[in-house]
């Protein structure tokens, strides 16, 4: 994979194309889920949030990023056998699947308000 072969630019748009309906996806029930579940006077308050924790994950992907092109990380993961690209994928599928069980173990003891009608 790193030693790169020549491919059509056309395999990306499948890419983007998914990657692009799933944000919409997501953003848009994250934000009606956020604003549903707010109280009146919060609302605003609530939606900066959602902002800011979308920067949040952005930090996060460029220091993780920029930690794999570190000498010492580079050198530890070149005796796993892995490319940085690989371990990048690995790391962010088990922080993933770490965020999910978490996220998961809070949505069976999440109580729902109706704020949504007060609008």
């Amino acid at each position: 994979m790193d030693g790169g072969n020549a491919l059509s630019i056309f395999w990306k748009i499948l890419q983007y194309a998914l990657l692009t309906f799933g944000e919409v996806l997501v953003s848009a029930t994250g934000l009606e889920f956020a604003y549903s579940q707010a109280p009146q006077a919060m609302k605003g308050v609530v939606m900066s949030f959602w902002n800011l924790t979308t920067t949040i994950g952005n930090l996060w992907v460029l220091l993780s990023n920029a930690a794999v092109r570190n000498d010492t990380v580079t050198h530890q993961i070149a005796g796993t056998g892995l490319s940085e690209a690989a371990f990048l994928m690995f790391f962010f599928a088990g922080f993933a699947f770490i965020a999910a069980l978490a996220f998961g173990w809070y949505a069976k003891r999440y109580r729902m308000v109706d704020n949504y009608r007060s609008a």
